[in-house]
């Protein structure tokens, strides 16, 4: 656990300095970021010529990188999406074709913390694995028979 000389000495560096390792955040995903070390950060690469534009993440760094993705794992193509839960719910979308339920597992983190994003985001109706009793058109389906 953190003492309070451990996480003050975090929020007193400058906003552009990288912490300390060892150092403990506790709010956002890695590395704290303000928006001028942003900025700063994307100026540096646009003047690097590493950063190319894109129009609505078509062409320029944006389809590099899925390029880039697609090539490293032997796939035709890759997609980036900005957020997780953005990918998951996109992806149940897809699965789910038509049908407007999808079946979660209960301790999932999409049935757990996303609350009604499926419903109001897409029209899926998530249920957790404990309430279904038996998936008859699937049951029977080559994906879940020992016979192939």
């Amino acid at each position: 656990m953190a003492t309070p000389s451990q996480t003050s000495s975090a929020q007193s560096r400058p906003a552009n300095q990288r912490s300390i390792p060892g150092d403990i955040v506790f709010a956002g995903d890695g590395e704290p970021h303000t928006p001028e070390s942003t900025v700063g950060r994307l100026s540096d690469l646009l003047a690097q010529d590493k950063l190319q534009p894109d129009n609505y993440s078509l062409g320029g760094t944006v389809q590099e990188f899925e390029q880039r993705m697609a090539a490293e794992l032997g796939k035709e193509a890759a997609v980036w999406f900005p957020t997780g839960i953005m990918a998951n719910i996109l992806a149940l979308r897809k699965h789910a074709g038509t049908a407007a339920r999808v079946v979660l597992q209960e301790e999932s983190h999409i049935y757990q913390d996303e609350g009604d994003a499926l419903a109001r985001l897409c029209g899926l109706n998530a249920v957790h694995s404990r309430r279904v009793v038996h998936i008859s058109p699937l049951a029977n389906s080559k994906y879940f028979s020992n016979s192939r």
